[in-house]
Order: C-alpha cells, then sequence, then structure tokens
C-alpha cells in the first residue's frame, strides 16, 4: 500500500485566514475565519489546533501548501514566514499556489461557459483580480492575476463572450460598479467570498499530479503583483 500524503496548507492573503489538514486528497481538518483580527498572533495557534484536530502532530505533515497572492502584504508575509518556518523544522518542502486561484476553486463546479473572477481590494483605488474558467473540477486561467483599477476591470470583463461571476471581498467597494457596467456580471453567495484552505490544498495537489515539483522553504516568496509602498518611496513613487 503506498503511504498516505498529508498536507497541510494555509491562506492568509486577506483579513481572512485558513488552514486545512488533508490526507490523499481527502478533506481531515479545516478551520476558515472571516476576519482574524491580526494574521501573527491567529496563524500559529490555528495550525496547531487544526493539525490536533486532524488526529496528527506536525511531523505527520509530509507537504506544506501556500496561497502565495496576491493580496495583504502583511497577510502574506506572515504566512509565508510562518510556513517557511515549520518546513525547514520539519524537512519538508513547500507548494505555492495562487489565492486568488484558491478562492476561484469555490465556483469550480461551475458551467464551462462560465467566467470566474475573484477579486481582493488591493486598496489605493485598486484591486487584485484574476480570470478564470471552470475545466474539469480545475480553474483554467483566461486573464492573469495582477492588480488593476476596477474600471480597467469592468473593460476586461465586458470583453468575455459569457456569464462572468465575481466574488471576494473587493466586491465590498466595486461590486455595484461592476455590475452596472458589465450587465453579464453577477456575485456569488457571500459565504464563497473566502479562500479555503482546502482549495489550497487541492491545487497544490494538483500541481503535483501534473508533475511540477515543490520548493525549498528557503526558496519561497510571496507573489505580491505590485511594488510596496517602501519600495514606491524609495524610488519617489515612480512606477509600480
Amino acid at each position: 500500500m503506498a503511504p498516505s500524503l498529508r498536507v497541510l496548507a494555509v491562506d492568509t492573503s486577506t483579513a481572512s485566514g485558513s488552514v486545512a489538514v488533508v490526507e490523499d486528497g481527502r478533506l481531515v481538518a479545516e478551520v476558515c475565519e472571516r476576519d482574524v483580527g491580526g494574521h501573527a498572533a491567529w496563524l500559529l495557534p490555528a495550525v496547531k489546533s487544526t493539525i490536533e484536530g486532524a488526529g496528527m502532530g506536525p511531523a505527520d505533515i509530509d507537504l506544506f501548501a501556500l496561497g502565495l497572492g496576491p493580496g495583504s502584504f502583511t497577510g502574506l508575509r506572515i504566512g509565508v514566514s510562518t510556513v517557511k518556518g515549520l518546513a525547514w523544522t520539519l524537512g519538508r518542502p513547500v507548494m505555492g499556489v495562487s489565492s486568488l486561484e484558491a478562492l476561484a476553486m469555490n465556483l469550480a463546479g461551475s458551467g464551462r461557459g462560465v467566467f470566474v473572477c475573484p477579486l481582493f481590494d488591493a486598496r489605493k483605488k485598486e484591486v487584485y483580480r484574476g480570470v478564470y474558467r471552470p475545466a474539469g473540477g480545475r480553474m483554467e486561467r483566461v486573464i492573469d492575476d495582477g492588480a488593476a483599477r476596477p474600471e480597467a476591470l469592468a473593460d476586461e470583463l465586458a470583453a468575455l463572450d459569457g456569464e462572468v461571476v465575481l466574488l471576494g471581498d473587493g466586491l465590498v467597494l466595486y461590486g455595484d460598479m461592476l455590475a452596472r457596467k458589465v450587465p453579464r456580471c453577477r456575485r456569488a453567495s457571500e459565504d464563497l467570498w473566502l479562500v479555503r484552505g482546502s482549495a489550497v490544498a487541492a491545487l497544490a495537489l494538483a500541481a503535483l499530479a501534473d508533475g511540477l515539483r515543490p520548493s525549498d522553504p528557503a526558496d519561497i516568496r510571496p507573489r505580491y503583483k505590485r511594488r510596496s509602498e517602501a519600495e514606491l518611496k524609495a524610488d519617489g513613487g515612480k512606477g509600480r
């Protein structure tokens, strides 16, 4: 009998947070909080309680899966540093995935002709967005993850040939505008707006099945998709 593959999956890309343990593709335990109130204080206790809830210890984990963003710079730094530390200590690899794609996975069962647009509030009057199309339980990327002005996003969505389903906290500020400008858009139910650790694990396992290799913990970096405030100040605010 082949040995079990136990995955601990984490996402801290937004104000919400999620941790999950998946064994051989089956969800064993998961916590998903809408507002963690600060990832630095929340994450390690959440990891501990989720692993214990799965009836395991840290040494039982074979692979770490991590949402690398884009999203909150602070949240991503905390997620990356925490997972790096755990994986390094245990001698385990890390598979990084797109946090936006993980959110889009909440609608992986939608019809083939539907476009799924996950969006996070990126502040500075921008959103982080990607556009995906469901394909056999996975998500096919149509527009790459990145930061965009909401008006530019509306133009992108209007050019798509089909219904668009929107989800994520970016809808709080920009959902009404997008609905006015793109009549073919509709919002997913708010209970689908949170990135789930189980979706992060599913993407990591799909990447393994496709032959991609996980990374050494030292090589893991957040995918910010735009420059930090410190970088902008360093060059006088030129560019992004």
